[in-house]
């Protein structure tokens, strides 16, 4: 039994070691790693983070220890950091066009950037795909921008082209422009060129946003669902960056925009309505904000859970009401409906009974909250006071 509790041990401690790999990052300078590029003829790869930046740390921790992910970029590149706001940092933000992070940046003996992305991506694969553009001399940076007038053309190899230049942030929206006026519109909704639209086309008063817009099954036809999440996503996006938008004719044009909207047809069109005019209202004006959503809810939101139990919880909080929190009483019934195991929804539920009068309804509803509660492992002490408050008013 010592014997093999022992083996088990050895065993064990091995698989633990082998679990512990992690990209080896030299503290080197900038100047010091090109010149162990130089000698090793290897690229550089550089980490440019910043400490306040949550997915910098999340990809450190999740994706930089993976063994696949630091085999591969110890074996070859010449592997580095920078804090992009500190020291050395400061001065190769600028050079390289760091502003945005987590940004990874490839660049070679001579100083030169041959391959960036930007974000942290959750995919080990895209980390191995990134390293093998950064060492292709097809597809890395400095061979793309010598090689694309040639290729404008070719639908795949246009579409890598894309797909690299919008994960840099150095797509080209002229570029863009010039490859879809090449090719029949008939050709727009091809696979590779479908890549393209996904990856830079995000304008959605461009002719290729409206082309989709207005011919959506040309494009459902090989690209099924991912085509009408393309077009709520965009559309949304474009509102909502216009809704935050500090400048000074963001408002109107938030609001011209979205009388165009209002004017398009595509699937999910009064969810996408809803969820940014409820959201401006919700900021500038409370009664104002509760009237639309009583006007609107139940054609814009009435399938979605999530959402229905989020405004029913802000009527609760911010009003008394009678006519708005028995309108909110019925959306927490019917987020009820569509997710009736969630204790917090019938958290929900529960609380807007009690507002209405309702206790005896309220506290067997609040029961079904606890329970599901205490069988996730959830906090239960606000139920325990929600129930006792039920208790106090019957």
């Amino acid at each position: 039994m010592k014997n093999t509790i022992l083996l088990f041990a050895i065993f064990f401690s091995v698989t633990l070691l082998a679990q512990d790999r992690s990209i080896n990052f030299k503290d080197y300078t900038f100047y010091e790693a090109l010149e162990a590029s130089a000698k090793e003829n290897k690229p550089i790869f550089m980490d440019c983070y910043a400490v306040w930046c949550g997915p910098c740390k999340w990809m450190s921790a999740n994706i930089f220890t993976l063994n696949e992910v630091a085999d591969y970029y110890n074996e070859n590149f010449i592997c580095v950091k920078f804090d992009m706001e500190k020291g050395e940092g400061i001065d190769l933000a600028k050079e390289f066009g760091i502003r945005a992070y987590p940004t990874l940046i490839f660049v070679n003996a001579d100083r030169e950037l041959i391959m960036k992305s930007i974000g942290a991506s959750q995919e080990k694969e895209a980390y191995i795909t990134l390293g093998g553009n950064a060492l292709s001399d097809e597809f890395n940076l400095i061979a793309l921008s010598e090689n694309v007038a040639e290729n404008r053309e070719d639908a795949a190899y246009m579409s890598k082209y894309f797909e690299i230049m919008s994960g840099a942030g150095m797509a080209d929206d002229e570029e863009v422009r010039i490859y879809f006026s090449k090719i029949p519109k008939e050709e727009w909704g091809t696979k590779d060129n479908w890549k393209i639209i996904l990856a830079v086309v995000d304008d959605v008063n461009s002719d290729v946003f409206q082309d989709v817009l207005n011919d959506t099954e040309k494009y459902r036809k090989e690209n099924g669902e991912q085509v009408d999440q393309y077009i709520t996503y965009n559309i949304q996006n474009a509102l909502g960056t216009l809704l935050y938008s500090r400048a000074p004719n963001a408002n109107q044009d938030y609001l011209a925009l979205l009388e165009k909207v209002k004017t398009w047809n595509f699937e999910g069109k009064d969810g996408v309505i809803f969820l940014v005019e409820s959201t401006r209202l919700k900021k500038d004006d409370q009664q104002a904000y509760m009237q639309f959503c009583v006007d609107n809810v139940e054609n814009a939101i009435w399938n979605n859970a999530n959402q229905l139990n989020s405004i029913a919880w802000y009527f609760f909080e911010n009003t008394e009401e009678s006519e708005y929190l028995v309108a909110a009483e019925k959306w927490a019934a019917r987020a009820v409906e569509l997710e009736p195991k969630s204790h917090a929804i019938l958290d929900t539920y529960a609380n807007l009974l009690m507002a209405n009068g309702k206790y005896k309804q309220a506290l067997e509803t609040e029961t079904r909250a606890l329970d599901l509660a205490k069988a996730t492992d959830a906090d239960i002490s606000s139920y325990m006071e929600v129930i006792e408050q039920i208790k106090s008013k019957m």
